[in-house]
């Protein structure tokens, strides 16, 4: 009985330190992420410039992301923040993390943004955004990616 006790508090606390050191592992929280990078994330989830400028010029990487893959640069292209788009854009954010995201917010005005700061229309990510916006019915942000160059790839 005993031995059997001393396994099954052998395995909880063997559970308990995996947990400990992988969960952070899985949420990104371990490597990447500093606190300054949280803060330039948590900047453009609120649309904050003047803090988002100051999040940067004190050493935020422009292209942090969380664990669900959002980086600034998607958080403002998806909520249609030019100002921030921009200043992220001249902070050298990829351009390719904003596309997807300013196609979910329908903004053509974020599009040319990227286009203007080297997105290659011709990628497959142009063409599968394209892709989507013919299926989803975007055609002023479809018609400027094919002007751009980019070729449609099949969306479901």
């Amino acid at each position: 009985m005993k031995r059997k006790l001393a396994w099954i508090v052998g395995a909880i606390a063997l559970a308990f330190l995996a947990f400990a050191v992988l969960f952070p592992i899985f949420v990104g929280e371990v490597g990447h992420m500093r606190p300054l990078d949280w803060r330039l994330l948590d900047d453009a989830e609120h649309g904050n410039v003047s803090d988002a400028v100051q999040s940067l010029t004190q050493g935020a990487d422009p292209n942090c992301h969380d664990w669900h893959g959002w980086t600034p640069i998607g958080t403002a292209s998806y909520q249609g923040n030019d100002a921030l788009v921009r200043i992220l854009l001249n902070r050298h954010a990829d351009p390719r993390y904003g596309l997807q995201h300013a196609l979910g917010g329908k903004h053509l005005s974020i599009v040319k943004l990227l286009v203007a700061h080297g997105l290659d229309c011709h990628s497959t990510l142009a063409g599968s955004v394209l892709g989507e916006a013919d299926y989803e019915g975007d055609i002023e942000i479809a018609q400027f990616l094919r002007l751009h160059g980019a070729v449609a790839k099949k969306f479901p």
